[in-house]
């Protein structure tokens, strides 16, 4: 789509240089010459292209080259110097062509709106002629330009990669920053209405960072005081957070999810079952043997309703009891006692985990470790904040642009998410303070949990 855009204004400046030499012809006519111009298909065409209300310019309205100027110089300059240099050529025009259809001399008139076309030409050269190369290759990345931004704006990319390999050589991890990042492509924005822009995503499949224009024709950012920098970083953090250990990414992830349950599988409930066994299915032995968390679970185990429905049972008291009895009765078919193991959901197949509720793990002193909300990390921006993987984002692009606009809570979490993954062999978190400021995070949660 961004090719043909150039390419549509490229047609059309093609087109508007035939119509401008077309023009600078008629000055060497006759007036009788004149007169006749509308006997040319060409030189009729021309005219009206020149003279109509509406404008068939590249600047026109709906026109790539206008889009094309607003991205680059922004909406005041086609509104408030190109627009009003095309009425005026567009008005001398008209005039010399209501001339034409009376016995008037249109000399004069040609040669007033030949110099308003000339300087309207001149002005569209000098816009246009600084569109930007289509590609290039700058501190070991290749730029991709289809828009052909002008140079202006791609300095602001270019400022923006040798802010990112600053940072990251600082940081001892270049290495990270030229494995994921191959090709930094700028595009235009897809609408005109800001709030359905974003300023950027990154692409894994091609280690690439799409910039939008918006972000680079803005000033400061959410964070940072450079937009461009922080949309760079942020977009990088997408990188690293794909390649976070699962344990790490489930640990970043624990805010927005809440605690995770606690489960009874397959396994735990033949272990309970076999020291149910063991003591002749004595409940109160069984019980007696048991930590308190593993008798939060027995007793959830056979909460399970098939179990409860098989006994006709209305309470875990009365399950058990009638179980019990059963199953310590010498007189008891085999078969019987298979169909209650099968009910207890021990056999083998039978791999759906049980939860725990969290009151009958409060009622037995558990503690459930629950992770702070997202309320309580205090993330840097609301930028997206329901979703974990703009929150690392944005937060790993504060940490390596500037600290200080992170929550304790937040930093902590990140360098410990950051530590368990071991980023490409070094510590992407270095600084002075980050070996005291992850100790104390373990000492704080891991004792808790």
């Amino acid at each position: 789509m961004l090719n043909i855009l150039w390419s549509g204004v490229r047609d059309d400046l093609e087109f508007f240089e035939k119509v401008y030499r077309t023009a600078m012809y008629w000055s060497s006519l006759s007036e009788n010459s004149l007169h006749r111009l509308s006997s040319s298909r060409e030189d009729s065409d021309a005219l009206s292209s020149l003279s109509s209300q509406d404008d068939y310019t590249p600047i026109g309205t709906g026109r790539p080259g206008a889009r094309w100027v607003v991205e680059n110089y922004g909406q005041n300059y086609l509104t408030g110097k190109l627009k009003p240099a095309r009425k005026r050529m567009a008005q001398s025009f008209r005039g010399f062509e209501d001339c034409l259809g009376s016995q008037k001399n249109c000399k004069n008139l040609l040669e007033d709106a030949l110099d308003d076309l000339e300087d309207f030409y001149e002005l569209l050269a000098e816009t246009f002629a600084e569109a930007g190369p289509e590609s290039f290759s700058y501190g070991g990345f290749r730029v991709l330009n289809p828009f052909r931004f002008k140079d202006s704006v791609l300095e602001r990319v270019t400022d923006a990669i040798d802010y990112a390999k600053s940072l990251f050589k600082k940081r001892k991890v270049e290495a990270a920053l030229q494995s994921g990042v191959k090709t930094v492509r700028i595009r235009p924005r897809m609408s005109l209405d800001k709030s359905r822009n974003s300023a950027g995503y990154y692409d894994d499949d091609k280690r690439e960072i799409t910039m939008i224009s918006e972000g680079l024709v803005s000033g400061r950012g959410r964070m940072l005081e450079n937009w461009i920098h922080e949309v760079f970083l942020h977009e990088f953090g997408h990188f690293v957070y794909d390649r976070l250990h699962p344990e790490a990414r489930a640990l970043w992830e624990s805010p927005w999810k809440g605690p995770e349950p606690i489960t009874v599988n397959l396994q735990e409930r033949q272990y309970l079952f076999d020291i149910l066994e063991d003591n002749g299915y004595d409940l109160q032995d069984t019980l007696s043997e048991l930590e308190p968390l593993e008798e939060a679970k027995f007793r959830a185990w056979l909460y399970e309703p098939r179990f409860l429905r098989s006994l006709n049972a209305d309470s875990w008291s009365q399950s058990a009891e009638r179980a019990f009895e059963t199953l310590s009765d010498p007189e008891s078919s085999r078969l019987l006692i298979r169909n209650i193991q099968n009910f207890l959901g021990i056999l083998e197949g039978s791999n759906q985990e049980i939860e725990v509720p969290v009151d009958l793990l409060e009622q037995y002193g558990v503690q459930v470790g629950a992770p702070p909300t997202v309320g309580d990390l205090s993330l840097p921006t609301s930028y997206k904040n329901e979703k974990p993987s703009e929150g690392f984002a944005e937060t790993f692009a504060g940490y390596m642009g500037d600290q200080s606009v992170l929550s304790q809570p937040i930093k902590d979490l990140l360098l410990r998410v950051l530590w368990m993954s071991g980023f490409y062999g070094a510590n992407i978190m270095r600084t002075a303070s980050a070996k005291k400021v992850l100790r104390d995070y373990l000492n704080e949660y891991l004792v808790r949990s």
